[in-house]
Order: C-alpha cells, then structure tokens, then sequence
C-alpha cells in the first residue's frame, strides 16, 4: 500500500508531447535527457498517457520526503536541489506545490545538465526566470542548514558517507525520518526494497513549518 500522501496524488492522463516521456504527477520529461538510462518512463508513443504510481525502489522516500514538506508548508515553498542533474526533483516540487507561492534553487556543476534545467522547467509550464539555477558545485554548510532548512533528504554513494552524515545530523540534533544504507536490501514499510543509494532523510525540529 502507498503512503498516503502518494496515493492522495491520483495519476491523471497527461497530453505527451513527441520525444517526451510522462512521470509522476504529470511530469514532461525529454527522452534525449535520459537515452540510456534506466527509469520510470513508458516505452510507447501514444499522445496521451496516465502514468502510475512511484515504484517502491530507493526514491520513493525522496517522493515521501518531498510530499511531506509540501503537506507542511503554508503559504510558501522553498525547495533547494544540489546536484540537480536536469532539475527533476525541482519540476517534481513545483507540481507538488502548485497550490503555493513556490521558489526552487537548482545547483548543478555540469554546464550541459545546468542549460537544460531551464529547458526541464520550461516544458513543465514553470518559468526559469522566477527561480534560480546556479552553475557551481555546493557543500553547504552545516550551520546554515539547522538555521534555514526544515527538511533534508540525501541519496547517499557509499557506507563512510552515510556514516558522515549520520553523526554530523545527529550532532546537530537533527531527527532521523528515514536511514536505509545503500548497495542492501531493507525491510521498510513498503515492503523489502533493494537500495543502490542509499537514503537518509532527516527533519530540523528548530525551523518552524512556513
């Protein structure tokens, strides 16, 4: 069974432009930014498609972590993405929180990956010029984090990274929602579910819901 606030988001038919695959939530991805890869997209080329539901793999939690932090804001929702890739998780965030005065930062180090954020958010509907996309690699710091940041999920690469970023949370007095080490297989509440990243997600209990 799905968490809640997944299942709450039923899939709808989505009109799919060519060369583009539907996810979650009525996301329009470019093939051409994932040929290669493995995902969550439908192989076919029907002009209108009803996606499904997130798979219970190691993302999940991201979808979780994210619906979470949109069902706790008020009026705003500021989402930050390191690492962003083409900026999916931004798309995905501002879909989510539609119903909200949303800003999203994407930092991405790859220039080809930062150009086609602004494409990504664009073919969504979502004007780049209202949200920031910076060209840089970023760690941030620990300290602005617990001043600034409510909620932290972190798809981690490898066991003394996670080990890291367990002490460093806690030390901060961080409160774990989800802690699954990467390249095993977990026992969650979605049932056994094989981890290649891992997953850590944790909530700030010091910054109040906005």
């Amino acid at each position: 069974m799905h968490h809640p606030l997944i299942h709450a988001h039923r899939p709808r038919p989505v009109e799919r432009p060519p060369g583009f695959d539907v996810g979650f939530l009525g996301t329009l991805t470019r093939r051409s930014f994932v040929a290669g890869m493995p995902g969550e997209f439908a192989p076919f080329d029907a002009s209108t498609f009803t996606p499904d539901y997130p798979a219970f793999d190691e993302e999940y939690f991201e979808w979780i972590a994210l619906l979470e932090a949109v069902a706790e804001a008020r009026e705003q929702f500021v989402f930050i993405e390191c690492g962003a890739g083409y900026g999916r998780w931004c798309v995905r965030a501002a879909l989510a929180a539609r119903h909200l005065n949303f800003h999203c930062t994407a930092v991405e180090a790859e220039p080809t990956h930062c150009h086609w954020i602004g494409e990504h958010l664009a073919d969504n509907g979502i004007d780049p010029a209202d949200h920031e996309i910076i060209w840089a690699a970023l760690a941030p710091a620990m300290k602005l984090l617990t001043d600034r940041v409510r909620r932290v999920h972190v798809g981690t690469h490898s066991r003394p990274i996670e080990a890291d970023l367990r002490r460093m949370f806690l030390k901060h007095r961080w409160t774990p929602l989800a802690d699954y080490p990467g390249f095993a297989t977990a026992s969650t509440p979605y049932g056994e579910i094989r981890f290649s990243d891992g997953a850590q997600t944790w909530l700030n209990p010091r910054v109040d819901k906005q």
